[in-house]
């Protein structure tokens, strides 16, 4: 079997958390990933990272990409994309860029850029 190239990753990556599978998620990550949040201002290990990605995703009754555009480096993609998510009833909207290096086709760093999240129009 070929190792996935960087958007193929992407676009799985994408999908799993839209459809809040977190093995899916899990699968596609090295086991000693490390991803950074700005937001948090502190890097996670993975299992830390797939609970917090369930616990945003449980708290919210839809989570749409939008505006997606990836590009490829030579050992990864960045993406850049806005969230839509729906939180209590409330259409909230944030825009993020994810810096992502791969090993053999498996996340093994990212760095996460979110904007604040502010009321979707």
């Amino acid at each position: 079997m070929s190792t996935p190239g960087p958007l193929e990753i992407a676009a799985r990556w994408r999908e799993a958390v839209s459809a809040n599978d977190m093995p899916a998620l899990g699968a596609l990550y090295e086991p000693s990933a490390r991803i950074w949040v700005n937001l948090a201002d502190r890097a996670y290990q993975l299992e830390e990272h797939l609970a917090r990605i369930a616990s945003a995703r449980a708290a919210c009754s839809s989570w749409e990409y939008e505006h997606v555009r990836c590009t490829v480096f030579d050992r990864g993609y960045v993406s850049r994309h806005r969230v839509r998510v729906v939180v209590g009833g409330k259409p909230t909207l944030t825009v993020a860029a994810v810096f992502v290096e791969l090993t053999d086709g498996r996340i093994h760093d990212m760095q996460e850029y979110l904007a604040p999240p502010r009321v979707a129009p």
